[in-house]
């Protein structure tokens, strides 16, 4: 399976980045002011403090609706969310902690990603209520079974065909099935598709533009200075990204890697097997890891008081993109409502 990150400064907005009051508001709903997730159906605008709490129940809601759906096709299907906590990664409760543990989240979560605790795992889906049902089927009921909530098997020769050619399939292909309807409705997959087609260029434009910001380019230069003080040689925080990642490519963790311009992304490929613990791979990641958290703990003292300000100068980019393109945005909100 291949893995693809693309990293945008977009991001910034639409995950909610002025929450942490304990609200759910989206930034900018204190004002009066609309947002972007104004005119996404079903977008969510996650803050610090309830992103927990609006997942987990999310995830309930999509639970009780593959039973639904489950239940429509004459089967029966009882909601299971399973425990987040399973041996492997569990979200630190404030930013130091973070930092303490995964720097910036880049080597240290390959690493996490080897770590997870398998036998952890095969517990918590153990309780899951829907495996009793499934147990007591013939081979041809739980094949049905599966195929009503997963969607039939793609048909497809995988013998005869390439490895980018299979790829490319999976790309396009979209399962069926309960499971991925409930989550496409609730989790509003096509809508925020069909917004990023649509408005994701102007977006682009408007905020790679945030960058030449006179309050953005003095604190770029306070942070650098401040870097260089501590010993890395950085002129911008996408420097340490591409750093970090072009050392994990250097010793193979990760392949083809591809770094976006303007400091907007970037794309790489996972490894084909696994990093085994102990071995030479797992020794030179760790030593990465190690570098990363040392470089994010610098970033965090660099960083300081700064958040309000690119918050503030986002916010005013997002507003002027609401102001531009106001009319279009409210008829695609109607067009997917």
């Amino acid at each position: 399976m291949r893995l693809f990150i693309i990293v945008m400064v977009t991001v910034l907005i639409l995950s909610g980045c002025g929450g942490g009051d304990g609200t759910d508001e989206p930034s900018g709903a204190s004002d009066g002011e609309p947002t972007i997730q104004d005119f996404i159906p079903g977008a969510i605008a996650f803050n610090e403090d309830d992103a927990e709490q609006q997942y987990l129940q999310m995830e309930r809601e999509a639970q009780e609706a593959i039973a639904v759906c489950m239940a429509e096709q004459g089967f029966e299907y009882i909601p299971f969310v399973p425990s987040q906590d399973m041996g492997g990664f569990v979200g630190p409760e404030n930013q130091e902690e973070f930092v303490e543990l995964y720097g910036f989240g880049i080597a240290t979560m390959i690493l996490e990603d080897q770590r997870m605790d398998e036998a952890a795992i095969e517990e918590e889906m153990a309780k899951d209520p829907n495996n009793a049902i499934v147990e007591v089927m013939s081979e041809d009921e739980q094949q049905e079974y599966y195929a009503a909530l997963h969607g039939a098997e793609p048909d497809i020769d995988y013998e005869s065909m390439t490895e980018e050619e299979i790829n490319e399939f999976y790309e396009d292909w979209i399962p069926e099935g309960c499971y991925n309807d409930a989550y496409e409705e609730l989790w509003g997959g096509e809508a925020d598709m069909a917004f990023w087609e649509e408005f994701g260029p102007l977006m682009d434009e408007i905020f790679i533009g945030v960058e030449s910001d006179p309050r953005i380019v003095d604190l770029e230069a306070t942070w650098s200075a401040c870097m260089a003080d501590q010993g890395y040689d950085f002129t911008e925080r996408f420097d340490v990204d591409v750093y970090l990642l072009r050392r994990l490519e250097d010793v193979g963790a990760i392949s083809d890697l591809d770094i976006e311009g303007e400091g907007m992304g970037y794309g790489y490929g996972s490894t084909e097997e696994p990093i085994e613990p102990g071995s030479p791979m797992a020794v030179a990641v760790q030593e990465i890891a190690d570098e990363e958290i040392l470089i994010a703990k610098a970033d965090l003292v660099c960083s300081a008081d700064q958040e309000e300000v690119y918050r503030e100068v986002y916010e005013e980019a997002e507003q002027r993109f609401i102001d531009e393109n106001l009319a279009e945005l409210e008829q695609f909100k109607a067009d997917h409502s």
